[in-house]
């Protein structure tokens, strides 16, 4: 059986769901103060239920100990997916044709994905801080940080804080979630004239033996194509290789 895809990203009229305002069947009671949802109803017997969720963005289970929830005042059950049998995955409630459904099943099982994803604070270059934002400094993220009571993380990236004074960054180290490495251009005409680490002016050596950062090193180039050397006028497959080295080049500079 031949499948016709749809496209409506260059369609001159709309086709299937893209483009098209869609009908909705629950504004009038939900406009009216008759909407009726699930915390609302009183089932007589009915359990409350808790969900333990990953920590980790990603990671292997190795194995789970619900002997001690188990045991706690009041719990009924404690369900894994071992429990669960054939039970699920997760429907996807609409679907257009085409649609790729990943799979989504009611517990983790084996492996953990997507929850619990650190959200982090990242400093912005001071010398266009003016174009972002007030926050230009390791500390000044982590005072506000501090002062919103935010559970969140700081991320260290190269290209804004290469000028960080490396005992603020030892200062603030157990906190960073994230670095990010790109180095500066001299001269550097805009925010987006940044160059692979090891082809500008930083000295990323010392900077890494601030960090101790042994989480994974992310490779965050900006680069404008209008502009002489862009490095967006390379061929992608080319400078990701020229990355990958230049990564590895850089992270040799690192005493530990």
């Amino acid at each position: 059986m031949k499948v016709k895809r749809l496209d409506g990203t260059h369609a001159s009229e709309p086709t299937g769901w893209v483009g098209r305002a869609m009908l909705r069947r629950e504004d009038r009671t939900l406009l009216t103060g008759r909407g009726r949802f699930v915390d609302d109803l009183g089932a007589a017997g009915a359990l409350h239920l808790l969900l333990a969720r990953s920590p980790h963005a990603h990671a292997r289970i190795r194995s789970l100990d619900t002997a001690g929830a188990r045991r706690a005042p009041g719990v009924v059950a404690v369900l894994t997916a071992d429990d669960l049998g054939t039970i699920g995955p997760v429907p996807l409630m609409r679907l257009a044709p085409g649609t790729l459904v990943p799979e989504y099943p009611l517990l983790a099982a084996g492996v953990v994905r997507a929850q619990g994803v650190p959200v982090v604070l990242e400093p912005i270059q001071r010398e266009f801080a003016e174009l972002w934002t007030t926050v230009s400094s390791l500390g000044e993220a982590a005072a506000l940080l501090d002062e919103a009571g935010a559970d969140c993380g700081l991320q260290y990236d190269s290209w804004n804080l290469w000028r960080e004074p490396l005992d603020e960054i030892e200062r603030h180290r157990d906190r960073i979630r994230g670095v990010h490495l790109a180095d500066w251009r001299k001269p550097t005409r805009n925010t987006n004239d940044r160059v692979l680490p090891g082809d500008g002016v930083i000295d990323f050596g010392p900077i890494l033996d601030a960090l101790r950062w042994d989480g994974p090193f992310e490779l965050e180039i900006f680069s404008d194509a209008e502009l002489e050397g862009s490095l967006w006028r390379e061929d992608p497959r080319a400078l990701a290789a020229h990355g990958i080295e230049a990564l590895r080049r850089t992270l040799s500079t690192a005493s530990a």
